[in-house]
């Protein structure tokens, strides 16, 4: 996804990401400044001990209705280190643009199943998400608590 989206590949990006997720990267390809190409390049999995690893898999019908589809979501956490560069016009590097990056990335995707017949359709990305930490669940739980109190009718 990463590379598509930074050689505006189209084609691509509609292949592998959801709708949703598709558009809003075509739209930050059509605001690109015309005079500039983009690179990304992974260099290297890092921290091999602990991933990728599944963080969470869910498999849910969209419907309450007797075959209503279902959506299967995974959500796989990546260690990487990965190259972003910035290209003038004339195809040179755009000086203080070249940055190699540490990043753990938390990617959805997801996939729709026949209940009949339990055929997937093609897993497509649906975002990357970021991790909870302890703090944000604890004030998570704090606002679930407020609503129960004051359910809205």
């Amino acid at each position: 996804m990463a590379e598509a989206l930074a050689s505006g590949d189209r084609d691509t990006i509609n292949k592998i990401c959801s709708r949703s997720l598709g558009t809003s990267l075509l739209a930050s390809i059509d605001t690109r400044p015309k005079t500039r190409r983009y690179g990304w390049q992974l260099l290297d999995y890092t921290k091999k001990l602990f991933y990728p690893s599944v963080k969470s898999h869910r498999i849910t019908a969209l419907g309450r209705e007797k075959n209503a589809p279902i959506v299967r979501q995974a959500v796989v956490s990546i260690s990487s280190r990965q190259r972003r560069v910035q290209y003038d016009a004339q195809g040179k590097v755009i000086p203080g643009s070249e940055k190699e990056i540490d990043v753990v990335e938390h990617v959805a995707m997801a996939c729709v199943v026949d209940p009949r017949t339990w055929a997937e359709s093609e897993w497509r990305l649906v975002g990357t998400i970021s991790a909870t930490t302890l703090e944000e669940w604890d004030a998570e739980k704090e606002i679930l608590k407020e609503l129960m109190k004051n359910p809205s009718p």
